[in-house]
């Protein structure tokens, strides 16, 4: 009976720290009912347990989910409690940047290449955004959208726009 218990409680205890890290990775796959799970992911025979580990992998996964639509940040306090979400007027820089003669870009190259291309643009683009403590919130097109001095109030928030803009030119 200890192993009907242990292996499943366990497996609760490391979703609930990956999710502090914002790692759903080991999260209880979504399954048809009725459908073979992998081994590593197998409900505990104990009732109470299974729905546990069921509430837990929904949970993880809304978390994962939201993180796509929140800077990561944001859900991170939010999961440990340090912020609760507010609403209140403030001054926010935003940054739009797109690259320059993209479509005639876009009519030369592949699919395939011109995916491999703007990922490696975007991925380049908010790492330096990041550096600037601005959170990149959407990506459109060949544009990202970037704030700063939301959602935590940040000094200096222009300057710090105008410098990541710079960067973003070299």
């Amino acid at each position: 009976a200890s192993c009907c218990v242990r292996g499943p409680v366990k497996q609760l205890s490391d979703l609930e720290e990956l999710m502090r890290k914002l790692d759903t990775s080991l999260a209880i796959p979504h399954t048809t009912p009725g459908s073979p799970r992998p081994r590593s992911h197998r409900l505990s025979m104990i009732r109470e347990i299974s729905e546990a580990q069921e509430t837990f992998s929904h949970l993880a996964h809304s978390v994962a989910v939201s993180a796509s639509f929140v800077p990561r940040k944001v859900v991170h306090d939010w999961i440990l409690g340090s912020s609760e979400p507010a609403v209140a007027p403030c001054v926010v820089t935003i940054l739009f940047s797109d690259i320059q003669d993209s479509t005639a870009l876009a009519e030369k190259l592949a699919p395939d290449r011109l995916m491999q291309l703007l990922s490696s643009y975007f991925e380049c683009m908010s790492e330096i955004v990041q550096q600037h403590k601005g959170e990149v919130t959407e990506f459109l097109g060949d544009g990202i959208l970037a704030l700063w001095n939301t959602p935590q109030a940040l000094a200096e928030h222009a300057l710090r726009a105008c410098r990541s803009a710079l960067a973003m030119q070299q």
